[in-house]
């Protein structure tokens, strides 16, 4: 998937992002080291919405990572669990289509607002 994102975030995008989480109640742990595979995740504990974010990524990819995790918080947040990230299916697939579908959105609004418009090629699945 094709999705503009800024190469440095002079822009303040990654910035904006983290605002929009804290406005939403949702927290943010950006120094976490997922595995190998996973990017980032959106869990609801308690009530609360958590990102957890690699601390493999690069400015770049945190970008997109994370408008593709607050996609799962706002699309997801209810369904969303540890052992759907686990189980490949049809619906697994479309849930992620669908946060990969809200963080191109937000990244063009984001880069619409900052007059930024930089792309980046995202293979499916991060």
């Amino acid at each position: 998937m094709n999705i503009n994102v800024p190469k440095n975030d002079d822009s303040g995008i990654l910035h904006r992002l983290f605002e929009l989480a804290h406005k939403r109640g949702i927290k943010i742990y950006s120094d976490f080291d997922l595995g190998e595979n996973i990017f980032g995740l959106c869990v609801n504990f308690d009530g609360i919405k958590r990102i957890g974010l690699s601390s493999r990524l690069s400015l770049t990819a945190a970008i997109y990572v994370l408008s593709h995790e607050l996609g799962h918080c706002q699309l997801h947040a209810a369904k969303v669990n540890y052992a759907l990230y686990h189980k490949r299916d049809n619906y697994y697939d479309s849930i992620e289509q669908q946060a990969d579908r809200f963080a191109a959105r937000l990244i063009k609004v984001l880069n619409r607002s900052t007059g930024v418009n930089h792309q980046m090629n995202i293979d499916g699945g991060q």
